[in-house]
């Protein structure tokens, strides 16, 4: 696992996030999709939209800070080039 705060692992039924130190059912998080699916379509835009919600379960595991999602995408393409 990446040494990131972002890092997602699991326990039994739950997911927890290094930087919020919640617990989040997997039930929770997988009823979000469905209901998501269903109702909007699951797409990333729409799964982008309902995250902004702190409240929602899928926002903590998006990683909302623009500089830092720059920078992992500068590595990855640059692993990428000469892979």
């Amino acid at each position: 696992m990446a040494d990131n705060k972002k890092d997602i692992f699991n326990s039994g039924n739950n997911v927890y996030t290094k930087q919020s130190k919640s617990k989040m059912e997997y039930k929770d998080v997988i009823n979000e999709l469905i209901r998501l699916q269903n109702q909007e379509g699951l797409t990333r835009e729409n799964i982008l939209k309902v995250a902004k919600d702190k409240n929602n379960p899928l926002h903590n595991l998006i990683e909302w800070d623009d500089k830092k999602t720059a920078k992992k995408n500068k590595e990855l393409k640059e692993k990428i080039k000469w892979e």
